[in-house]
């Protein structure tokens, strides 16, 4: 007897279940058989007595496995048990429908029981998602996921390969793990969003939502029928990044003196020449361009003089590479087209900046300071 372990001692009983299931039907099909098998009408009739004969029979275990059952889940399993527990009793229970017919008692116990499985699935989950809340956890320093979120994943991960290795058509599937992620992702996402909001400035606060969803994601990309809820996480992560990516860039960007210079450039009135614009006028380029050049490089030397200064804020912090790449890439490109666009004005003459004065500025060609800057982002080379 296996009645501690649940899976095994439910598995130990739907095995010999169906095993004599198959022999019974086997022998009463013969013995019905054998009567009249000329006529057509009289060999339905006999299957048909046969297959009564053989739910009454069957149906005699319907109660005795339903305590047998119902006691297993006491103490109650692990949420993960408690999965495969209604994956198994699903599976028998369309198995022993083709032999016994479609409204035959023993198929619909075992679907009863696979609700009682499915109902204590969720009960679990919502009960230790409450406990994950009551605890109030703090964003560890390096924010990454809680353990509420990696022990979560891991579960969800050995569901979904239950769920891949069911005989359930795709569509079936997919509704169901689309049901279980609705229980699980959608308060995940809640606790870590408070989480932040309470604790983290805006940088770390779009970093840390990065890190949770994407850490959501992983798990569900290897299965197919998780494709769309997969796909929806991934987007939820880029838009935390765009929005880090809008806070970072503005961060460098006032680390040189050029965030007004930018604001004025984007919202400067078409007619009016920039050199006469606030923020735009030959000594606040001035001041903002020299601080930059000393970022890029030391007097006399090719080399970064004060790379950190160039890094977007807490970077390293962000989980996914392909994260972490595409922020450089952003941040790369809002300089050197910010850098492309000052260039461009200080040399048009409807702007009204004087030669000497472009000439103290001395700007650098676009390309010279975008090569150094991409080799500072440590980018690849179809950038």
């Amino acid at each position: 007897m296996h009645a501690h372990d649940a899976m095994r001692y439910t598995n130990d009983m739907l095995a010999w279940i169906h095993q004599a299931l198959a022999s019974e039907r086997e022998l009463i099909m013969k013995l019905f058989s054998n009567v009249n098998e000329s006529e057509a009408s009289e060999r339905k009739d006999g299957e048909e007595t046969a297959l009564k004969v053989l739910n009454t029979i069957f149906d005699a275990l319907c109660r005795p496995f339903r305590v047998r059952f119902e006691q297993a889940l006491d103490p109650q399993p692990p949420v993960v048990t408690l999965y495969k527990l209604a994956s198994l009793l699903e599976f028998y229970a369309h198995t022993m429908m083709k032999l016994l017919g479609d409204d035959s008692g023993l198929p619909n116990t075992l679907l009863e029981c696979n609700s009682l499985a499915m109902y204590a699935f969720f009960s679990s989950w919502r009960s230790r998602l409450e406990s994950f809340q009551s605890a109030k956890p703090v964003p560890s320093e390096d924010l990454s996921p809680p353990i509420a979120v990696r022990q979560s994943m891991s579960r969800v991960k050995e569901i979904a390969l239950t769920l891949d290795g069911s005989l359930s058509p795709a569509e079936a599937r997919e509704e169901q793990i689309v049901a279980i992620l609705e229980v699980i992702l959608n308060p995940l996402i809640t606790l870590c969003a408070r989480m932040a909001a309470k604790h983290l400035e805006p940088v770390e606060r779009e970093i840390f939502m990065a890190n949770c969803i994407d850490t959501m994601r992983v798990p569900l990309v290897s299965f197919s029928f998780a494709a769309s809820r997969a796909e929806s996480l991934m987007a939820d992560a880029d838009a935390h990044i765009d929005r880090y990516i809008e806070l970072s860039t503005a961060s460098v960007l006032k680390s040189f003196g050029l965030y007004e210079v930018s604001e004025a450039i984007k919202f400067a009135q078409p007619g009016i020449a920039l050199s006469r614009v606030p923020g735009l006028d030959s000594q606040t380029l001035a001041v903002g361009l020299n601080n930059f050049y000393a970022v890029l490089f030391e007097r006399g030397q090719k080399s970064l003089a004060n790379p950190e200064r160039l890094r977007p804020p807490k970077i390293e912090r962000i989980s996914n590479s392909r994260m972490r790449l595409r922020v450089n890439r952003a941040v790369l490109q809002a300089l050197t087209d910010l850098y492309a666009k000052i260039y461009k004005a200080m040399h048009d003459p409807e702007n009204e900046y004087q030669v000497d004065q472009a000439g103290v500025l001395n700007p650098w060609d676009p390309q010279k300071v975008f090569l150094v800057l991409s080799g500072h982002f440590d980018l690849p080379n179809d950038m």
